[in-house]
């Protein structure tokens, strides 16, 4: 849920504080999304940072992301561009990480 109310629900609301990357910034963010994303999948594998009774503790930390999102679209914040693609890109890092470990850790408990 929190990554459809932020991907691409309040992140197509970012605008480039430079007019000649508007064509492009869109499309940045969501490449930024996709990388971080796939690298969030991969790291289970490898990299185990939680175990099962502490999962909804990262789900409930994952909500920040939509607070973070929501202070950064309002009108006196004007983040250079690469704060709004670092936190789409640690968004997708974040939800692929922590879906695929709900995955791996249901399976383990099976």
């Amino acid at each position: 849920v929190v990554c459809l109310a932020c991907f691409p629900g309040l992140s197509t609301s970012f605008r480039a504080p430079d007019p000649s990357l508007q064509r492009w910034f869109p499309l940045s963010l969501v490449g930024a999304f996709n990388v971080g994303d796939l690298c969030g999948k991969a790291l289970p594998a490898s990299v185990r940072l939680f175990d099962s009774k502490q999962l909804p503790l990262c789900v409930t930390v994952h909500m920040g992301f939509v607070i973070a999102f929501i202070l950064l679209l309002q009108p006196w914040a004007t983040p250079p561009a690469y704060v709004p693609l670092a936190l789409v890109f640690a968004l997708g890092l974040s939800t692929g990480y922590v879906g695929c470990m709900a995955l791996v850790l249901a399976a383990d408990k099976a």
